[in-house]
């Protein structure tokens, strides 16, 4: 089974996600901020990593930083309810493999899931849905 970390600081869009996730056959664990993000990152083997942008917290760029300088590679999903051009830009900066503008489409999701963790995390590109 695929394991999947989850954060997202608005609790109804979190359990909504992983609800929907569980159901679908992932392996979801689910973090409510930034900092408990890292930590879960840092001590647990995760396939793919779904992050809201603007995160409560240690910042989602703070984050990925972090991963890298520590040498870990995770596959990464940004989503934000935020549709500025800045946002996006700053998003994008970090490389995910997808950047979903809330609300998300799940069966785009559940599709967008199922390629990323298909692609070798060498190939990471990124897209929007």
């Amino acid at each position: 089974m695929q394991k999947i970390l989850l954060a997202d600081d608005d609790s109804s869009c979190r359990q909504a996600l992983a609800g929907f996730l569980n159901e679908n056959g992932y392996e979801v664990v689910t973090v409510a901020d930034g900092d408990s993000a890292c930590a879960e990152l840092s001590e647990n083997q995760y396939d793919l990593f779904i992050a809201e942008f603007h995160i409560q917290g240690k910042p989602c760029s703070s984050i990925v930083t972090e991963l890298k300088e520590r040498g870990i590679d995770i596959r990464l999903i940004i989503m934000t309810g935020d549709t500025s051009k800045s946002t996006e830009f700053g998003a994008r900066r970090l490389s995910p493999l997808f950047f979903f503008v809330k609300p998300i489409n799940l069966p785009d999701l559940k599709a967008v899931i199922d390629r990323a963790l298909e692609m070798d995390s060498s190939k990471q590109g990124t897209q929007t849905t």
